[in-house]
């Protein structure tokens, strides 16, 4: 439960970092925004709600340089690992 717990605050700290989903986490009703992210970050992981992370904020009339290229896919990297990593974990309590 510690590795979940862990991870999720980690995922949603990256996307916090590199405003990722800004538009969703404001719109969480009655939280604040790091609260968003966390939600976001746990919906993403283990309740199947799977949403892409957003990429609008590191693109400029549809294009972006070379840094916010790499910015995004290191974006889709973590997103990625957050699928994995979570997925193990939900199968490791659904084993136990």
């Amino acid at each position: 439960m510690a590795i979940f717990v862990l991870w999720d605050c980690f995922f949603a700290f990256q996307l916090y970092i590199l405003k990722s989903n800004l538009k969703t986490a404001e719109d969480t009703e009655g939280v604040g925004l790091s609260l968003g992210y966390g939600i976001i970050a746990f919906q993403n992981g283990i309740m199947g709600n799977i949403e892409n992370p957003s990429v609008e904020h590191w693109q400029v009339d549809g294009k972006s340089n070379f840094s916010a290229t790499i910015i995004i896919y290191y974006l889709y990297i973590m997103w990625l690992a957050n699928q994995f990593i979570m997925g193990i974990v939900l199968l490791n309590f659904v084993i136990a």
